[in-house]
């Protein structure tokens, strides 16, 4: 998987692997109570139950990443400067500045300068 700071994108074998990933948690969904991961070290299986939440995240995930496309994990709270919120929308700065000081987009200013 090609990864930068913030962005997964997958590698064209991955993508195949997510698609195949997603089709068997498809098949499943009915018959689902749990959905439990097994990690292998050294040989021996150590299972994981994961919460339904994580379920659905981790569907949502799959979904996206078995259609080629990248993905952007950080926590809902992340502050960023608006340099790095304008590279991670692909716009320019001055124009996140502009929908920022319009009110279109929310921001909080921690210090004198955006955020």
């Amino acid at each position: 998987m090609q990864n930068s700071k913030h962005t997964l994108r997958p590698t064209p074998e991955e993508v195949e692997k997510m698609r195949d990933s997603l089709s068997t948690l498809h098949e499943q969904s009915e018959a689902l109570s749990q959905l439990v991961v097994q990690i292998v070290t050294d040989g021996a299986v150590h299972p994981v139950e994961l919460p339904e939440s994580v379920n659905l995240l981790l569907r949502e995930v799959l979904a996206t990443l078995a259609q080629g496309r990248g993905i952007v994990v950080m926590p809902k709270e992340t502050e960023l400067t608006t340099a790095q919120a304008a590279d991670l929308l692909k716009v320019s700065r001055p124009f996140l500045i502009n929908l920022l000081e319009s009110g279109k987009i929310p921001l909080i200013t921690p210090s004198r300068s955006l955020r």
